[in-house]
């Protein structure tokens, strides 16, 4: 005879010094599965048998409402902390106040937590920080595949294959009126910096460029094949496309015309993204390669930045373009300097790194991966006196359920 048992974490140490004595009495076994609370959710939701539930007393309740549990079984047994720890032989820092938290974790290279989606310790950290937690979300729940920051920071837009973009409150983590409709799945999406505009490609080879005031449609190109990234220039003048076969367009958003075309990899491209002062493109892409393109530059050769061991799925210059991020499959992201000599190797995601962000000032950047962890790092560049420009504006309007 077995108790089979889905529990979090925190109890498997409780229910493992318990086993022996319970077979001993019962004469039944423990088969216990333990992981994120949210995880066992999942598991039973899904359909795993289960005699016994040890997780948060807010999964148990939640549960007990849709009558996946026996109303009125639960139990409390006991509370769970959530605790900070250094590296051995690292100084324990204070935390013993709000003010103390934020001292160490704006001190420290690098921070990890679990799945802020599933996993408690995780979910109250995520708290804790407050106002992030809508990337948490985004970066552990898919559909959403790729999502971007307007350029003041108070909005998110994600695209999805639900043929939809939508746009994101950051601050108060809810939606903003009706999701953007298209056609055809969406696979990118870009604000001009700007703040006027909004580009989405499709699935379709299509790319369209809306206004913010409005949202409507204003240009419409289209990139042989599908574009796989999307970047505009510093002017907001320009729109970058990159695609599956290696190519780069320019396209003009004044005229909506092409201005320029050019082979920039052998195979997809990934990520492109244009540095501050708009003199270098960057491309990543199947090549394990990142590429530095000169824009505008008389006879200055392209560069190609060799160390992924597999894909790059994305490259973004800092706010200052004094260094270069880039993801890749190989679990890894990479820092260069702007002239493209490797800087740093930054490891810890258990899978792909896909998305990269820089904090506005470029000293911290933040590294998503396919392991649903968001990690933030000190990029090491040492602080500039120029000022990093700010796009102003008081508000965007929700789009209408009706903008097409």
């Amino acid at each position: 005879m077995k108790l089979t048992i889905l529990s979090g974490g925190a109890a498997q140490g409780l229910v493992g010094a318990l086993a022996a004595a319970f077979k001993a009495q019962s004469g039944c076994e423990i088969d216990g599965t333990f992981g994120a609370v949210g995880a066992m959710r999942d598991k039973l939701l899904s359909g795993t048998a289960a005699d016994l539930l040890i997780l948060t007393r807010a999964l148990i309740d939640e549960l007990g409402v849709q009558g996946h549990v026996v109303a009125g079984s639960a139990t409390n047994i006991g509370t769970v902390l959530t605790a900070v720890a250094v590296r051995s032989g690292e100084p324990s820092p204070d935390v013993g106040n709000a003010a103390g938290l934020r001292a160490a974790l704006l001190a420290a290279d690098a921070i990890y937590f679990p799945d802020p989606a599933k996993a408690t310790a995780g979910i109250h950290f995520a708290g804790v920080l407050g106002k992030p937690t809508l990337l948490f979300y985004l970066a552990a729940n898919p559909p959403f595949h790729y999502w971007v920051p307007g350029p003041d920071g108070r909005c998110l837009a994600t695209s999805s294959e639900d043929m939809t973009a939508r746009l994101w409150d950051a601050a108060a983590g809810t939606a903003l009126g009706e999701p953007l409709r298209h056609e055809h799945a969406v696979s990118a999406a870009a604000f001009s910096p700007d703040g006027r505009l909004l580009a989405a490609s499709l699935a379709s080879g299509d790319v369209t460029v809306r206004t913010t005031n409005d949202w409507k449609v204003v240009r419409s190109f289209r990139h042989a094949g599908g574009a796989t990234s999307l970047a505009f220039s510093p002017d907001s003048k320009l729109l970058y496309t990159a695609g599956y076969d290696g190519r780069v367009h320019v396209w003009d958003l004044r005229t909506g015309s092409q201005k320029a075309e050019s082979k920039v990899a052998s195979g997809t491209i990934w990520s492109v993204d244009i540095s501050p002062d708009g003199r270098w493109l960057a491309a990543g892409g199947e090549d394990k390669t990142v590429r530095l393109v000169p824009l505008g530059q008389s006879g200055v050769h392209s560069k190609a930045l060799r160390g992924h061991d597999r894909n790059v799925w994305e490259v973004r210059f800092s706010p200052r373009g004094d260094q270069l991020a880039s993801g890749s499959f190989d679990e890894t992201a990479r820092l260069w300097s702007a002239n493209g000599k490797p800087q740093k190797v930054l490891t810890g995601h258990s899978q792909a790194v896909v998305s990269l962000g820089y904090s506005p000032d470029g000293n911290l950047l933040a590294t998503s991966g396919d392991d649903s962890t968001i990690r933030f790092w000190r990029s090491g560049v040492t602080s500039s006196t120029r000022a990093t420009p700010r796009w102003k504006k008081s508000s965007w309007p929700a789009p209408a359920a009706a903008a097409r």
